[in-house]
């Protein structure tokens, strides 16, 4: 993090590069990132404010030594929620579906959905209830869109057998 005003660094944290990309809160106080928290380490969530406090939000290679996090990932409007990919580190293939997985940023409690999604970031609702991935369907279908409700708990499948990319929400104002 680099104040351009006064020319100085303000926090660094060990990206090894910049994917995924650093995450901006809506609000411009914070960001998230991957990082690693030690030379040799695997990488974990960090959130790093204006201030250039850091602070490690993940502990996976604690309990998942074997994991991978991916490179599709979005935080939600209200910056509760974090949603990014997480697959085993020993799949050879570069880009892999993954499971998507959900981190509470109020908590830091983690949920893996159990639903893969490859190939384009999950997109948030602009009030952050829902959220819509493409999920790779087995054959003969190439792929789904499918809406899940974090909070609730369902997920549904609103259109199959296309390849499409969710880009976004319309916003209608109610």
């Amino acid at each position: 993090l680099w104040d351009r005003q006064t020319n100085q660094e303000i926090a660094k944290v060990l990206t090894g590069g910049l994917l995924p990309p650093p995450l901006w809160f809506a609000n411009s106080h914070a960001f998230v990132v991957t990082a690693f928290p030690e030379q040799n380490s695997k990488r974990e969530w960090f959130m790093v404010n204006i201030d250039g406090e850091i602070r490690q939000l993940t502990h996976f290679a604690d309990t998942f030594p074997k994991f991978k996090i991916g490179f599709y990932t979005s935080i939600s409007p209200d910056g509760r929620y974090l949603a990014f990919g997480m697959s085993s580190e020993n799949d050879p293939r570069l880009f892999v579906p993954m499971d998507l997985t959900i981190l509470d940023l109020m908590t830091l409690d983690v949920f893996n959905t159990c639903i893969s999604f490859d190939n384009s970031a999950p997109i948030w609702s602009p009030d952050s209830q829902y959220l819509v991935i493409q999920h790779p369907d087995p054959q003969p279908s190439p792929h789904s869109i499918v809406v899940l409700n974090v909070d609730a708990g369902w997920a549904v499948s609103v259109l199959s057998n296309e390849y499409r990319y969710p880009v976004g929400w319309l916003d209608s104002g109610e």
